[in-house]
Formats: C-alpha cells, sequence, structure tokens
C-alpha cells in the first residue's frame, strides 16, 4: 500500500464514522423544521383557497354569471322542446281539429243550401 491509498481510506473510515453521523445530526432537525413549514404553508394555503373560493361562489357576480349561463341553457332546451312539442303533438292535433271542423261546415253548409233550394221550390 502507498501512502496515498493509506491516507484516502482513512479519510473515506474518518468520512463515514465521523461526518456522516454528524451531517444527519445537523440535517434531521432542519429536514423536520422545513416539512413543518411546508405543511403550515400548505395548511394556510388550503385555508386561504377555500375562503377565496367561498367569497366568489358567494359574490353577486359569480352568481350572476353562473344564473346567465344556466339561464341561457335552459332557455335554449326549453325553446327546442316546446318547438319539437308544438311539431309532434299540438300541430297535428290542430290540424285533425281543424280539418273536422272544415267538414262539419261544409255539411252544414251543403245541408242549409239543399233545404234552401228545397224551401225556394216549394214557394215559387
Amino acid at each position: 500500500l502507498t501512502v496515498k491509498d493509506a491516507v484516502a481510506n482513512g479519510l473515506r473510515t474518518e468520512i463515514k464514522q465521523t461526518v456522516t453521523p454528524a451531517l444527519q445530526k445537523f440535517v434531521e432537525p432542519m429536514k423536520d423544521k422545513i416539512h413543518q413549514e411546508v405543511a403550515h404553508r400548505l395548511t394556510a394555503v388550503d385555508t386561504l383557497l377555500k375562503d377565496n373560493i367561498s367569497k366568489a361562489v358567494k359574490s353577486r357576480s359569480t352568481m350572476d354569471v353562473l344564473a346567465a349561463s344556466v339561464g341561457d341553457v335552459i332557455y335554449q332546451q326549453m325553446q327546442q322542446a316546446y318547438t319539437d312539442t308544438f311539431k309532434s303533438a299540438m300541430l297535428p292535433s290542430f290540424k285533425s281539429i281543424m280539418e273536422k271542423t272544415v267538414r262539419d261546415v261544409h255539411g252544414i253548409f251543403q245541408q242549409g243550401t239543399k233545404e234552401y233550394q228545397l224551401y225556394i221550390s216549394q214557394n215559387m
């Protein structure tokens, strides 16, 4: 073994036995403090976000925007539903009622015309 190798081995052994435990003793409390600080700040951010979201949801402008959006969607859906219902149910019913009414009026008109012709022919 050379002096260089002996010094390197001794240095490695000393680092493993002395420096590493000393660094761990120094780093562990810092690590714990960092974890505590991060947890504290995350809790604060979480609380702040909850408050801000709650305020945003409860704010008049947000409610107005939300109501307008919902109103637009409902209006479009209702308009389509009324149009579909009118075309599929009311229009065919109205058509059949009008056809029956026209047939009835036509029948009554023909009956009245025949009665008038009979009256004219009897009184002339």
